[in-house]
């Protein structure tokens, strides 16, 4: 979180937003290098999990992107639009917690 939340990260998400129009493309390379990957990634964490009996989640993925956006909240767009304030190991700290309580909350076993 605390890297997605970083000024460059956020800088660089601005651009590409502002280049879609022009360059398609980049907008689906950003999603697919930055997004995608990590969303996969928690995937495979989940569906192993899920498989030893710890959590109950019938779609890995789905469960990934729920996860991600909870983790977020609203640091993401407060990061992109410039009015998050800095240092943020607070913010994420309390966020990730409560995600993790409502995401544990919907799939625990």
């Amino acid at each position: 979180m605390a890297v997605s939340l970083s000024p460059p990260i956020a800088a660089l998400y601005r651009q590409v937003i502002a280049e879609v129009p022009r360059l398609p493309d980049i907008g689906r390379m950003v999603f697919e290098r930055g997004t995608v990957a990590l969303q996969e990634a928690i995937a495979s964490h989940l569906a192993r999990w899920s498989e030893a009996g710890a959590l109950r989640i019938d779609d890995p993925r789905s469960a990934a992107i729920a996860f991600v956006a909870l983790c977020q909240g609203d640091l993401g767009i407060r990061s992109r639009l410039g009015v998050l304030e800095y240092p943020v190991d607070e913010h994420v700290r309390e966020t990730v917690k409560r995600a993790v309580r409502i995401f544990v909350a919907a799939y625990r076993a």
